[in-house]
C-alpha cells in the first residue's frame, strides 16, 4: 500500500511539474522604474519598437513621463532613459520610423521622440500643440496606420495628420461626430470605440479631409473602450470598460455593412467580476491587458467561439477595480509579449502559441551573381513565419545606379519586370523586410548582384502575377514625370487614380479592362502643385495606395 501510494504522488509530482512547464503564458521578465506616482497610478499605456539591428524595445508611459526599455534579453530588461511628460495617469504611446509618439490627458501636445540613437540615447525631439489650428495639448490615445496619424479624444472626435514628414506631423482633417475614445485603422476604414455614446463608429477614411459614417453599432448600456479586428477583418472586437453592460470582450460581425447587429455575436470574459481594459490582436489570438486578471490571450480561430488561451495575473490589487493591467503589445518579431501595469511596471511575456519569425535569408539572386535577362529577374527568400498563424508581408528594396524601388509581395518570390531602368553593367543590391501594420523588419544580408541585358527570354505562363501588386513609383521624388507600375493577375476592370493630401480626385490614369499581366503608366504631373499625393489601384475587390513627392 506504500508502494503505491508513493508511485501515485511520484506520478502526480511529473505531471504536476510537466504541466507547469508547458504553461501557454510565462513570465521572462519583469522590471519596476520609479518615475512617480500620481492618483495611485505608475504605469500606463505600452508600446513596442524594434531598430534596424533587430534589438527590440518596450515604450512605457509613467505617470512623470515616458520611459524606453530594452528587452532584448527579456530576463534583464534594462531602462535606457526617461523623457519627462506631464504628471498625469493617462499616457499612451505609438511608434512609427525610428520616433516614438506620446499623448497624454495631461495637457503635454504631442511628444515626438527620437530613438535613433538607441542604444546609446534617447532625446525629445519636438513637441507639438496644435495641428491645423486645432489645440492637441490633450489627447486620451493615439492610433498610427500606414503613414498616418489619428489623435483620438483630442477636444471631441479625432484629428487626422500625415506622417511624409514623421518629425512634423501635417493636418489633413477632423471626424467630430462623436467623442472617440480610441480607434483601430485598417486600410481606410477607422473604428472608433465612441465610450460614452455606447458605440462602435466604423467610418471611411480614404478622404482624410472628410471622413463620413459607414455603420454605427450602438448597444445596450455599451461603454465601447477600444477595438481591434480579426485577421481577416470580418469581425470586430470591442472592450467595455464602463456602462451598464458586462466588462467583457464583444465579437461584431462585419460582413453585412451597412447593415449592423445590435447585439454581439460572441462575448468572453476569464472571470466575470474582472473588467476588461485593451485589445490587441495578432494572427488568430487576441492579447488583452485586463485590469485586476492581468494578460490574457483568447483564441479567436474561430471569433464566434472565443477561447481561453491562458494569462498571467499580474496585479496586486483587489479584482474587479480599475487597476492592474493598462496595456500590451504582441507584436515583437521575436515572439515576445510587453505588459504594463499600473502599480508594478512593464513585464515580459513569453507564450507558446506565438512563434518567434525566423530571419530571412536571401537565395536569388546570389551575392555577386552576373543576372543575365532580358524579360524578368526572380527573386527568392526563405518564409518569416506561417502565414496563416502570423499574418506578414514582404517588402523588397532594390537599389542601385540610376534605380531605387520597393516591392511588396506576400509569398517568399518576387518577379521583376520593370528592369528595363536597370543600366547593363552594373551593380544593385537587393534587401527583403519582413513586415506587418506594426513593424518592418530587414533581412540581415543585403546581396549585390551585376546586371547583364541578355536574350529576349520566352515568357512562361507561370511567370505571370500570382496576386495583384502596386509597385513604388519611379523615380520618386519627380519632376514632374514618373512610371506606375502594377500587375494583374486575372483580366478585370482596373481604376488607376492620383488624389492630393486632402483626398481630392486629381487625375484618373487608368479606366479600363486589362489583360493579366504587368503594366506600366505614365503621370505627367506639370500642372500640378509640389507635395505629397496618392495614387489608388482598384482592381475587382482588391484596392492598394502609395504616396509620390512631387518636387519643382
Amino acid at each position: 500500500m506504500i508502494r503505491r501510494s508513493l508511485v501515485f504522488a511520484i506520478i502526480s509530482l511529473l505531471i504536476c511539474t510537466s504541466l507547469l512547464s508547458s504553461q501557454p503564458v510565462t513570465v521572462l521578465g519583469h522590471i519596476n522604474p520609479n518615475h512617480g506616482t500620481t492618483q495611485g497610478i505608475s504605469f500606463a499605456g505600452c508600446w513596442g519598437y524594434v531598430a534596424p539591428d533587430g534589438r527590440e524595445y518596450a515604450i512605457l508611459g509613467t505617470a512623470t513621463g515616458c520611459a524606453i526599455i530594452d528587452i532584448t534579453n527579456g530576463a534583464n530588461p534594462v531602462e535606457i532613459g526617461h523623457i519627462p511628460g506631464a504628471t498625469s495617469l493617462w499616457k499612451e504611446v505609438k511608434s512609427y520610423d525610428h520616433y516614438a509618439y506620446v499623448v497624454s490627458e495631461g495637457s503635454q501636445g504631442l511628444q515626438i521622440i527620437n530613438l535613433s540613437n538607441l542604444p546609446n540615447s534617447i532625446n525629445l525631439d519636438t513637441t507639438i500643440t496644435s495641428l491645423g489650428g486645432f489645440s492637441v495639448m490633450r489627447s486620451h490615445t493615439i492610433s498610427i496606420h500606414d503613414g498616418y496619424l489619428y489623435l483620438n479624444g483630442t477636444g471631441s472626435g479625432m484629428i487626422i495628420a500625415s506622417l511624409a514628414n514623421p518629425r512634423s506631423p501635417q493636418y489633413l482633417g477632423r471626424w467630430t461626430t462623436r467623442y472617440v475614445h480610441d480607434s483601430y485603422v485598417r486600410n481606410d476604414t477607422i473604428f472608433a470605440a465612441a465610450i460614452n455614446d455606447g458605440r462602435l463608429d466604423i467610418i471611411n477614411g480614404r478622404i482624410k479631409s472628410n471622413p463620413t459614417l459607414i455603420a454605427s453599432i450602438a448597444y445596450a448600456g455599451g461603454g465601447t473602450h477600444n477595438v481591434w479586428t480579426t485577421k481577416d477583418r470580418r469581425y470586430a472586437v470591442t472592450t467595455d470598460e464602463i456602462g451598464s453592460t458586462q466588462k467583457n470582450l464583444k465579437v461584431w460581425n462585419l460582413q453585412n455593412l451597412p447593415a449592423v447587429s445590435t447585439t454581439p455575436d460572441a462575448q468572453f470574459s476569464p472571470v466575470p467580476t474582472d473588467i476588461v481594459h485593451n485589445v490587441f490582436i495578432r494572427g488568430d489570438n487576441a492579447y488583452v491587458a485586463w485590469y485586476t486578471a492581468g494578460l490574457r490571450v483568447v483564441n479567436l480561430s474561430n471569433p464566434l467561439i472565443p477561447a481561453d488561451s491562458g494569462g498571467y495575473d499580474t496585479s496586486v490589487e483587489p479584482p474587479g477595480s480599475y487597476d492592474g493591467m493598462w496595456a500590451c503589445y504582441p507584436y515583437f518579431p521575436s515572439g515576445k509579449i510587453i505588459g504594463s501595469d499600473m502599480q508594478n511596471g512593464l513585464w515580459v511575456f513569453g507564450f507558446t502559441g506565438l512563434a518567434p519569425r525566423q530571419s530571412v535569408s536571401l537565395l536569388e539572386p546570389a551575392n555577386l551573381d552576373t543576372v543575365q535577362t532580358s524579360d524578368s529577374l526572380l527573386f527568392r527568400w526563405t518564409r518569416a513565419a506561417n502565414m496563416n498563424a502570423d499574418p506578414h508581408y514582404y517588402r523588397v528594396h532594390v537599389y542601385g545606379s540610376g534605380f531605387d524601388s520597393t516591392f511588396r509581395a506576400t509569398d517568399t518570390v518576387l518577379i521583376m519586370r520593370d528592369f528595363l531602368r536597370l543600366t547593363n553593367g552594373q551593380t544593385y543590391r537587393w534587401r527583403v523586410y519582413t513586415c506587418d501594420d506594426v513593424n518592418a523588419l530587414a533581412s540581415p544580408d543585403s546581396f549585390q548582384f551585376v546586371f547583364s541585358s541578355g536574350p529576349t527570354l520566352a515568357v512562361e505562363e507561370h511567370l505571370l502575377p500570382d496576386e495583384y501588386s502596386l509597385s513604388q513609383n519611379f523615380p520618386n521624388p519627380f519632376n514632374p514625370v514618373t512610371t506606375i507600375s502594377f500587375g494583374l493577375p486575372v483580366q478585370l476592370h482596373v481604376q488607376l487614380e492620383v488624389f492630393d493630401v486632402t483626398g481630392e480626385l486629381v487625375a484618373i490614369l487608368v479606366n479600363s479592362q486589362l489583360p493579366a499581366g504587368y503594366h506600366s503608366v505614365v503621370l505627367d504631373a506639370s500642372r500640378f502643385s509640389s507635395g505629397v499625393y496618392m495614387y489608388r489601384l482598384n482592381a475587382g475587390k482588391v484596392s492598394q495606395t502609395k504616396k509620390l513627392l512631387l518636387t519643382k
